[in-house]
């Protein structure tokens, strides 16, 4: 079954740079978790900040990198600046407290797109309030 977030993202993602988080580190267990998020982009085929190839460009691990580091407003204002991010989505579930602590405190200053059960989607299309 498709999480209902990427039937969203299909229908309202308007090619729309995305990043899911938590996002995976360079570790096996953070390469699964990426290939999950990549698996589910042929629902809704918007570009993936966490994707990867077998040939990654060194942009995509600085990317990723930066990726990590988010809610930062600093990480955030260098992803719109390089990848042109438009849709964060935060799988809650997926988080430890203290990261559910950290995004549940920009939700609400972020503009919340859509919601599906602990699966955010967040544009950041414009610079948060």
């Amino acid at each position: 079954a498709v999480p209902p977030v990427y039937g969203w993202l299909r229908d309202h993602g308007d090619g729309g740079v995305v990043v899911e988080v938590p996002v995976g580190d360079d570790t096996f267990r953070g390469y699964y978790r990426d290939t999950v998020y990549m698996y589910f982009s042929t629902y809704h085929w918007q570009p993936l900040v966490n994707g990867f190839t077998g040939y990654p460009a060194p942009e995509s691990s600085a990317a990723r990198a930066t990726a990590r580091r988010l809610p930062d407003p600093a990480a955030l204002q260098l992803l719109r600046a390089t990848t042109h991010l438009r849709w964060v989505v935060v799988h809650r579930a997926q988080l430890d407290p203290a990261a559910q602590s950290a995004w549940n405190a920009v939700e609400s200053r972020w503009h919340k797109a859509a919601e599906f059960g602990g699966d955010v989607v967040l544009d950041v299309a414009s610079p948060p309030a």
